[in-house]
């Protein structure tokens, strides 16, 4: 297994580090560092069944972010960026055939704080890459594991939110259609 240190107050740390724990010295190891002062947290569940089919979908990360403030005499206000990935996964099941896989989804933050009746608001925009199609591993009776390129449909998306610039402020949104349920939802955390 591989542990994934990551530290969001000023600095995010990522990187694969085996059979480490935090008091353990960390040597020789290959490290990105990304400096943010927050992150958009990602965790999308949507279950979707009728007849014998059913599928599950899953958006699952962290999209780390930094706030860049304009010079003091500028009356512009202070602008979020971000860019990260998260992670897309799918299983389904229709008669007897299986089928299971994930994908990485890149994500770019982009927005602006303001302030209403002296509280801190950020607009955020959502820019999601998401891919025509991905590789499945799909399971049937009496055949081989074969891997199959299964279209990108995703029920939903928002591409615009507000989020009261406070930790752990949460937006979930609902998701009803073909023949599913589910929920969207967006944390932000703030390093303190």
């Amino acid at each position: 297994t591989k542990d994934v240190i990551k530290v969001y107050s000023g600095c995010e740390i990522i990187g694969g580090l085996e059979k480490t724990t935090v008091k353990d010295k960390i040597n020789e190891k290959e490290l990105d560092i990304i400096c943010s002062e927050g992150y958009i947290e990602y965790n999308h569940t949507i279950k979707i069944g009728y007849s014998s089919f059913s599928q599950n979908m899953s958006f699952n990360g962290s999209v780390p972010f930094r706030i860049k403030q304009p010079p003091k005499s500028s009356k512009d206000k202070p602008k979020i960026e971000g860019q990260g990935e998260v992670t897309f996964s799918l299983s389904g099941q229709a008669d007897k055939c299986t089928w299971s896989g994930s994908s990485p989804i890149n994500v770019q933050l982009e927005g602006e704080i303001s302030v209403e009746k002296e509280v801190q608001y950020v607009e955020l925009k959502f820019n999601e890459k998401l891919p025509q199609t991905w590789p499945v591993t799909q399971l049937c009776p009496d055949k081989k594991p074969e891997t199959i390129m299964m279209p990108v449909m995703i029920p939903a998306q928002y591409d615009k939110m507000k989020f009261k610039l406070e930790d752990g402020f949460n937006i979930s949104r609902p998701f009803q259609g073909m023949g599913g349920t589910g929920t969207y939802s967006w944390t932000l955390h703030l390093g303190k």
